[in-house]
């Protein structure tokens, strides 16, 4: 499980961003509470959260004194109105993502390790004014579910969603704004990122608290 000295070095080697400028913007999120300190021989551990929070930063912070709002707001954008309420009902099912969810929420879910299952990509997208739209994919690989006896109760709801025999594609949509302009900057981490960034974290477990009933320029 990766340090905050581990994750500059990967973002770094990952996104190809100086590894100066990567340093930095850890170093504010530190300062402002956004990732962990670690003291002495007290060397503490990233989570899912922090790591997303110094992904948005790398992605959009244009000064180092704006990395900590830039991660705070693309890591609140939250779940358009629009969307497909199956899709919103079956968050909940899956991962216990309430309608309100926020982008963090939702990547944080999707990034715990024992999900090998899902393949997950998001793009993001930034206009004037800090005005910015988050598209997260995710695919889950029907075949793998099966015999899992954890996911049993989620089968029928995925393959309800399910296109192709063996996929269940998901296209789900964030803002903090109005998306009906030209965005003009895009920042992809696409499925190899977010699987190896998946491999790297600690395990977490999403699925405290679900229903009975029963988910730039980078490639980082």
């Amino acid at each position: 499980m990766p340090t905050v000295k581990d994750l500059i070095d990967i973002f770094a080697d990952v996104t190809g961003e100086p590894r100066t400028r990567v340093n930095q913007l850890a170093r504010r999120l530190i300062d402002d509470g956004l990732m962990p300190k670690s003291s002495g021989s007290d060397i503490k551990q990233v989570d899912a959260a922090s790591a997303l929070h110094l992904l948005f930063a790398i992605a959009f912070a244009d000064r180092v004194a704006d990395a900590s709002a830039i991660a705070r707001q693309i890591f609140g954008l939250r779940l358009m109105d629009d969307q497909n309420e199956d899709i919103i009902a079956g968050l909940y099912e899956l991962f216990a993502i309430p309608p309100d969810g926020t982008l963090g929420e939702v990547a944080v879910a999707l990034l715990d390790p024992k999900i090998k299952e899902t393949n997950f990509q998001i793009e993001l997208a930034r206009e004037p004014g800090n005005i910015f739209g988050a598209q997260v994919t995710f695919q889950f690989l029907l075949e793998k579910f099966d015999g899992k006896k954890k996911f049993d109760r989620k089968l029928t709801f995925i393959k309800e969603f399910s296109n192709i025999k063996s996929i269940a594609h998901f296209e789900i949509k964030f803002s903090n704004g109005d998306l009906n302009r030209v965005f003009y900057r895009v920042y992809q981490i696409g499925f190899n990122g977010f699987s190896s960034l998946r491999a790297l974290l600690p395990m977490i477990d999403p699925f405290v608290g679900a229903p009975i009933s029963e988910g730039g320029g980078g490639d980082g």
